[in-house]
């Protein structure tokens, strides 16, 4: 069973630009890996902050963490890796390129990298709404803190 999730970081909302579908489905794809490939009952810690006008969300699980020869194919299509355990669901390996391509679509950077005590660490930046008006067009405001 899935753990705690934690969410930790700034006290202001922040507004980042994007479409609302879309950065759920970003974030279903990373805190999804983050919960399958975590060891049951630990938590998943989500930051945000805010940092020279871009929203930073952080996503750190207890995991074994990514190999770091795969660090640089996370995101690229049909890559996947699993350690020796069968218990782990199936990964298509379309699920992070999928994200990146949205985050980067809105102006937006997602990386990947691994925890210092263990566990991965992906980290998505997306420009903050300019304040007092909300992006016009295909990019709406959307509240990251809900």
């Amino acid at each position: 069973s899935p753990g705690p999730a934690a969410l930790v970081g700034s006290a202001a909302p922040s507004l980042a630009t994007g479409s609302p579908e879309r950065l759920v489905q970003v974030f279903e794809n990373i805190m999804g890996n983050a919960v399958d490939f975590s060891p049951p009952g630990s938590p998943v810690e989500v930051s945000i902050e805010t940092d020279n006008g871009r929203a930073v969300v952080s996503v750190a699980d207890r995991g074994p963490g990514i190999p770091e020869s795969h660090l640089p194919r996370v995101f690229d299509r049909f890559f996947t890796w699993r350690p020796d355990d069968s218990a782990r669901r199936e990964h298509t390996g379309l699920g992070l390129p999928i994200s990146r391509a949205i985050v980067e679509s809105y102006g937006g950077a997602v990386t990947a990298a691994n925890r210092e005590d263990g566990g991965a660490l992906p980290v998505v930046t997306l420009p903050l709404a300019p304040a007092g008006r909300p992006p016009v067009g295909h990019r709406p405001a959307v509240d990251i803190r809900r």
